[in-house]
């Protein structure tokens, strides 16, 4: 099936349907099998990506952290450990069944997983040491006012980190990875899933997303210090990193 994702709608052969609607009800659909689904697409490397985004965080014991689009938890659980039994982690998504699924992971940790928007945040102002989100900018309706959102809600030279997909610009590699994004991964995901036009959209969300220099610049307009792109698996992934100012 094929996808039109840009910022507004998402458009498939069934019809258009408002992009926050569609990305809601696709990961509604996926929610039991989201981790799975990750380690098969990602080849197991989303973990240490992951851990990288903790390290970027620089909590220490007692810091307060938000992770948003948080997903089943991964990098909120991550950042628990920082933070310690002093410290405080939320967890926020706007799909009620990853959260439900968040909440079942939960066992000491000092975590308090939420229903909520990122272009929305439901936090005061310089409320977190940093602010996180994995692979949930390209979902949005518009970055600009989620990147806004996150530095709101973190204090005076808190950290804001993202980490999503990239754009490689190797040229073979580039050509390689695109097909087996575009060509192979919804076909072995809808093996496992039965749902192949939600892994569709993955691929085809990444057309119209800024990436790497796109996102850079957006960090920078919207205020943020310090700003840097680190890349992995040749571009495909990108951690981006801004500090707010104090």
């Amino acid at each position: 099936m094929k996808i039109k994702v840009n910022k507004e709608e998402v458009e498939t052969e069934t019809g258009k349907k408002e992009k926050s609607f569609y990305v809601k009800e696709m990961f509604s659909a996926i929610a039991p099998r989201y981790n799975f689904f990750n380690d098969l697409i990602s080849f197991g490397m989303h973990r240490s990506w992951k851990k990288f985004v903790v390290k970027k965080a620089d909590l220490k014991e007692g810091d307060k952290a938000l992770d948003i689009c948080t997903g089943t938890g991964d990098i909120a659980f991550a950042l628990a450990k920082k933070t310690g039994k002093k410290g405080e982690v939320c967890g926020a998504d706007f799909v009620p069944e990853m959260i439900e699924i968040a909440n079942k992971r939960k066992k000491e940790e000092k975590i308090n997983f939420i229903v909520g928007d990122a272009m929305k945040i439901p936090f005061p102002d310089n409320t977190f040491d940093a602010v996180t989100v994995g692979y949930g900018l390209r979902n949005v309706k518009d970055i600009n006012v989620a990147v806004r959102e996150m530095i709101r809600v973190a204090k005076p030279g808190g950290r804001i980190i993202s980490l999503d997909l990239g754009k490689p610009t190797i040229p073979i590699y580039r050509e390689i990875y695109y097909f087996y994004f575009y060509q192979i991964m919804p076909l072995i995901t809808s093996i496992f899933q039965g749902k192949r036009d939600a892994y569709n959209y993955l691929p085809n969300s990444l057309d119209n997303f800024p990436a790497q220099e796109g996102l850079i610049k957006i960090m920078q307009e919207e205020g943020l210090k310090e700003v840097k792109c680190y890349e992995f698996a040749g571009g495909a992934t990108a951690i981006h990193y801004g500090v707010k100012d104090k």
